[in-house]
């Protein structure tokens, strides 16, 4: 019919739309469409509505009135799935605000294709960034391979200023620990650039210190302090 807009052909209903393609087809050409659901008791209103953003063209389901409101579920055009965010940014995206968000999802930032964890942060084909400019973001991620070396499991970390990516600390299939390298050599292995490559022992009476101090050209020393160069 022309005033409800309503149409049937061949068995589909069509609303909004004088072709409809399923059993139900609903169209908007400047609106959401959607479906709105509505249950009542003695003392609330509950409101869902379910169907397609009209701004972004996504899938929503709100606990609300309007989709754009209270969105509880987002499938965006690239597959993206969002639990408590309209914005997905990986495959699934799970939080409410940017630096609380948990993301999981797969790509090739570093150059190598791997499945990982970002909280507040994730990758794209080729960077790492982080959800929100004001928070770090940390990363966890395997990446399996056809050689023990090859194959590992790895934690780091995302700046938030310039999206940097660090690595924190990788295990090896053959159980080796690198911290500040990406080739530990040994079951433990820590390196450093920039400082000091040391560990520190502490109990309750004082702390002891072992590794190469960096300012004194790389020495090997064992010190009764919280430092290299004090106590040595």
């Amino acid at each position: 019919s022309d005033a409800g807009a309503s149409w049937i052909n061949g068995g589909n209903v069509g609303i909004g739309t004088t072709s409809p393609l399923a059993k139900l087809s609903i169209f908007s050409a400047g609106s959401d469409s959607a479906i709105n659901l509505v249950s009542t008791t003695t003392t609330a209103v509950n409101n869902w509505t379910i169907g397609v953003e009209n701004s972004d063209g996504s899938f929503r389901i709100a606990s609300s009135t309007a989709l754009g409101t209270n969105d509880r579920l987002t499938i965006n055009g690239n597959g993206n799935v969002g639990i408590g965010n309209a914005t997905p940014s990986a495959k699934l995206s799970v939080g409410i605000t940017d630096w609380d968000r948990i993301n999981l999802g797969r790509g090739t930032a570093g150059g190598a294709d791997r499945s990982w964890i970002g909280f507040n942060a994730y990758a794209d084909s080729s960077s790492w960034h982080t959800n929100s400019a004001t928070y770090d973001g940390i990363v966890t991620f395997g990446y399996p391979s056809t050689t023990d070396t090859n194959t590992y499991y790895e934690i780091g970390f995302v700046d938030q200023a310039d999206n940097s990516y660090s690595t924190g600390l990788r295990l090896l299939k053959n159980g080796n620990v690198g911290i500040g390298t990406v080739s530990p050599s040994s079951l433990l292995h820590i390196a450093s650039t920039t400082a000091d490559a040391a560990m520190t022992f502490a109990s309750g009476p004082g702390s002891w210190i072992m590794g190469t101090d960096y300012s004194d050209g790389g020495k090997f020393k064992i010190s009764s302090s919280t430092a290299l160069g004090t106590s040595d």
